[in-house]
């Protein structure tokens, strides 16, 4: 219920891209239209975010279940000889997520255009030549990181799982340190 309620609230945008014209003036910096900024990308994100929200309380979900009801303990992960549908269940949600953390990182590369600065507003040169090749490298590991969780559901270990997540973290700490 509280997803479709926050749902509702914004079938603004919905209409938006279904009402969407092309402004005919690109941005200089992606090369986009300039109406993919006002239609498309607001969509994109109220997408990715229920997606997200959607999918990390699934997973929460079904690890709770398959722990109560004995599939799942943690000596299982941690050796990794959890083995049949639960761990294919727990590593496709888990790509999923990725796969959504990938597409987020992507998109959060066209919000950097709406930077507000002390002097200006808009991307700067560090926002420019730091942070969207960061976050393109964001998207590009949690995509790795989707592909590594979907290696693991049939693997017979988890060590794809922990290289995935650690990817993911030290690409994500270490371009928050970079620019």
């Amino acid at each position: 219920r509280l997803v479709g309620f926050s749902a509702a609230n914004s079938w603004q945008n919905v209409w938006r891209w279904m009402n969407r014209v092309d402004f005919n003036a690109q941005d200089p910096v992606f090369m986009k239209d300039v109406s993919f900024y006002f239609f498309s990308l607001p969509l994109w994100r109220q997408i990715l975010q229920y997606g997200l929200t959607l999918c990390i309380l699934a997973l929460a979900g079904v690890v709770a279940l398959y722990y109560f009801k004995g599939v799942l303990s943690l000596a299982s992960l941690k050796s990794g000889s959890g083995k049949g549908r639960s761990r294919v269940h727990v590593s496709l949600l888990a790509a999923l997520i990725f796969l959504l953390l990938a597409a987020k990182a992507y998109l959060d590369r066209f919000e950097i255009l709406f930077g507000n600065h002390d002097v200006f507003s808009g991307a700067n040169y560090a926002d420019l030549h730091a942070r969207v090749p960061m976050l393109t490298v964001l998207a590009v590991a949690a995509f790795i990181g989707a592909l590594l969780w979907v290696y693991n559901a049939f693997a017979s270990k988890n060590k794809a799982a922990m290289v995935a997540v650690l990817l993911y973290f030290v690409v994500l700490f270490g371009g928050n340190l970079y620019p």
